[in-house]
């Protein structure tokens, strides 16, 4: 089972994923909240099934999107929630930002709340083991939409994230950060990487709100 790190978001017409960096802020893509309306939180959970009757949506203090996010190119895909009240320390855990150097080849977990292969929303936070790519194979796939400086290239010959994994956590070692689901070029696998936001580039950013 999935730690309870990460966070279920809806709007009006999505479904996103985040992830809890302590008891009051949670980190999660920018496009996941861009224009958004009738935002809920839930954290804590990792079965809606079972969980779901006894989670009310945590109340919102504020939200913090990043400096020069764009949301056609899909650059700096990072935002930041800050809850009223802080979390219960005994019903979830947080991660750790990773402000450092990921070398091509490193094995990294990614998670979230999005569809199965089938199309259906899954009922549990799912994770997939992926592995990090050298820039040039994001940059093959997507040209110049592919920033190195902000973004990290990551997959699986297997499977991919999917719809409602955006703003989901890319973790190695357990519980350091190390990228934002961002973008994909297909639907949950196409056998090449994706994108994620990533992390080392926006330390001034997040721990501001920290």
């Amino acid at each position: 089972m999935s730690p309870p790190f990460t966070v279920y978001l809806t709007t009006q017409s999505s479904i996103c994923s985040g992830v809890l960096l302590n008891e009051t802020t949670i980190l999660t893509a920018a496009h996941c909240l861009y224009q958004a309306t009738n935002l809920k939180v839930y954290a804590g959970m990792t079965d809606k099934i079972r969980q779901w009757r006894d989670q009310k949506p945590l109340e919102i203090a504020s939200i913090h999107m990043a400096s020069g996010y764009d949301n056609e190119r899909l650059v700096h895909d990072l935002a930041i929630i800050k809850l009223r009240r802080p979390l219960n320390r005994r019903q979830v855990s947080f991660v750790v930002p990773f402000y450092g150097h990921v070398p091509t080849g490193t094995e990294a977990l990614v998670s979230g709340w999005g569809v199965e292969l089938d199309g259906q929303l899954t009922s549990r936070v799912r994770s997939l083991n992926v592995r990090i790519y050298d820039d040039e194979a994001c940059i093959k796939k997507f040209g110049n939409d592919y920033l190195n400086t902000t973004q990290l290239c990551a997959g699986s010959l297997e499977q991919d994230f999917c719809i409602g994994d955006s703003g989901g956590p890319l973790m190695i070692e357990k519980d350091k950060l190390i990228g934002i689901v961002s973008y994909t070029g297909s639907q949950c696998s196409d056998k090449k990487p994706s994108v994620y936001t990533k992390i080392s580039a926006y330390r001034s950013f997040i721990e501001k709100y920290l």
